[in-house]
């Protein structure tokens, strides 16, 4: 049975998307067959594999238009990596989820749980970057969370332990499945004092909660998103491709994934 694992944060610009696409690649690369589901109306998950508004996506399954089987597309620039798109129309249907009270929090995972372990070995919720009702719905769906964080960012601690303290809600109060994975320092500029500094603040505040491996900040991330590509499109041999492979590592060996 698959894994489902929401990468989650309650602040912009710290590489969440970038995590989500680089971690789907990794592991389609190393054999793990795997799904990007992209639930942020934002669709930044959904164009660098499939293009903007694409049909059949997750809005069609959502409101019952399509089976979720026909809206998830192979990627064909990676054997083992599938996409189930988002569109931007995505929300205008957050309303009618939200007026639909419990019952609302629940509807992702309704559509899409048992089919996604069932069929992959993973797969990867690309969650809005709030605590809005539709991460309510990734986490309620999912296995397990990832939370990545920006190096150096000044409110990013405080950030980390609201967005600890809201996973251990939903486990809580709906889905107690969920666990918190680890920490993922991303843009990490290890030739300044406050890269280093952050780190070792990271690590006396969340010991043993975070990845041995820290994303750089590496400008070919920026040339991959001009590009409308991921990083592994467009230069596997980049220093921020072979970290995030080092973190696919990680976790495929935290949840026996390979045998």
């Amino acid at each position: 049975m698959g894994y489902i694992i929401a990468v989650f944060t309650n602040k912009g610009g710290v590489a969440k998307t970038t995590t989500t696409l680089s971690l789907g690649h990794a592991f389609a690369k190393r054999g793990v067959r795997t799904l990007v589901a992209d639930i942020d109306s934002q669709c930044n998950s959904s164009e660098p594999l499939i293009g903007v508004d694409p049909q059949d996506n997750l809005m069609d399954v959502l409101t019952d238009k399509r089976d979720l089987e026909a809206c998830i597309h192979p990627i064909e620039a990676q054997k083992g990596l599938f996409c189930l798109p988002n569109t931007s129309d995505m929300v205008s249907i957050e309303p009618t989820l939200i007026r639909r009270g419990v019952e609302g929090f629940g509807v992702l995972r309704d559509k899409i749980q048992a089919y996604c372990r069932d069929h992959f070995d993973v797969t990867i919720i690309d969650c809005p970057p709030n605590h809005g009702i539709m991460t309510i719905n990734a986490l309620m769906a999912a296995d397990l969370a990832i939370v990545p964080t920006e190096a150096g960012s000044r409110n990013s601690i405080k950030g980390l332990k609201s967005a600890l303290t809201f996973i251990d809600d939903i486990k809580g109060d709906g889905n107690p499945d969920l666990r918190f994975l680890k920490l993922l320092v991303t843009k990490v500029d290890i030739r300044t004092s406050i890269g280093k500094d952050y780190l070792a603040q990271l690590q006396d505040v969340f010991e043993g909660k975070i990845f041995d491996t820290y994303i750089p900040r590496n400008v070919d991330f920026q040339y991959a998103e001009n590009q409308n590509k991921t990083i592994f499109q467009s230069n596997p041999k980049a220093a921020g491709a072979k970290a995030y492979m080092k973190v696919a590592m990680e976790i495929i060996d935290l949840l026996e994934l390979q045998k």
